[in-house]
């Protein structure tokens, strides 16, 4: 069955590599190997005619256009990834979601993210990412992961996972899809903390030069008290001064804030989406592991946190201090 489905497959490929000039064998062996697979020569033979035809189709594909050789990369390498750890053996786990073999999966998808489905590529980014973080010191509802008694199960969530994050790639799931209300709120909220967090570096940028002008400001104040001789025009002189600083910094701060968060606001918002659905497709074996992908979280409102204590205090039994 697994080997027809690579057949048909392979048949969508051959116009691409045709069209280029090039061609790539089908395998003959593979019907009469397939037959062998009760000894281990037979297995053998068939995983070293598998690993050749993949080499070549991989060579072509990335001689007929980069992204389709990259894309079909990707997918193997995702498909490794989620499919080979092996239940009697922890390392086969950590040492595939090593920073290396992540770190090119991540390249990959942050290539092809205009080419895959929306939000996809960083959905899987994010959830690639909690995988990896978990599986340097795993836990199992809260305490150290014991191998030899949960392997099979951790075997098993990332097979399913796997099949999550190929979904996803090839379009058959929405990204979004996977969102609850819930979801877009906290999306919301991300995006309020990391905008804040942009306004704290221009203020923090533009600080020297608020405060040369506020300088300039001081010595127009004094000056229109020692050039101007009536009290009348020294009035005017020193309002004048003062808010025509107000207004040049105002205007200018403000409009620049402006500009800046206009410019990334859309590519902030489809970035908090990306964490969204990340958070919502992954399928880490132990729920209550900490994962963090380096959300900016919103400043919370002192009547939202007196409101979420009432909220509290009310769902307490009677007679709780």
């Amino acid at each position: 069955m697994f080997l027809d489905r690579v057949n048909v497959g392979f048949k969508k490929f051959e116009p691409v590599i045709s069209h280029a000039g090039l061609a790539v064998a089908a395998p003959e062996d593979w019907a009469s190997l397939r037959d062998q697979l009760a000894s281990p020569e037979g297995r053998y033979q068939l995983a070293g005619s598998v690993l050749q035809f993949h080499s070549n189709l991989l060579v072509a594909l990335t001689a007929c256009d980069h992204q389709i050789g990259l894309a079909y990369g990707l997918g193997r390498a995702v498909a490794d990834l989620s499919a080979r750890p092996r239940a009697n053996n922890q390392a086969s786990l950590t040492d595939d979601l090593r920073s290396g073999r992540v770190k090119t999966i991540v390249g990959w998808l942050k290539e092809l993210h205009t080419v895959l489905p929306r939000h996809s590529a960083g959905a899987v980014m994010g959830s690639i990412t909690q995988w990896q973080e978990w599986a340097a010191s795993p836990t199992w509802n809260g305490v150290p992961l014991e191998w030899g008694a949960h392997g099979k199960d951790v075997v098993g969530a990332l097979a399913d996972q796997g099949k999550r994050w190929r979904l996803l790639l090839t379009g058959q799931i929405a990204a979004l899809d996977q969102l609850s209300p819930e979801g877009y709120v906290q999306a919301a909220g991300y995006m309020v903390g990391r905008i804040r967090e942009i306004l704290q570096r221009l203020l923090a940028q533009y600080w020297p030069w608020v405060t040369v002008i506020t300088l300039l400001m001081v010595a127009g104040v004094v000056g229109s008290l020692l050039l101007l001789h009536s009290p009348g025009t020294k009035g005017l002189g020193v309002a004048i001064s003062v808010f025509g600083w107000l207004g040049l910094t105002g205007r200018s701060v403000s409009g620049e804030l402006q500009r800046t968060v206009g410019r990334v606001e859309q590519s902030l918002w489809d970035a908090e989406l990306d964490l969204a659905a990340a958070w919502a497709t992954t399928m880490i074996p132990d729920a209550d592991a900490n994962r963090q992908l380096h959300e900016a979280q919103a400043p919370r409102s002192p009547f939202g946190q007196a409101a979420s204590r009432r909220v509290i205090r009310r769902q307490q039994p009677p007679g709780h201090p």
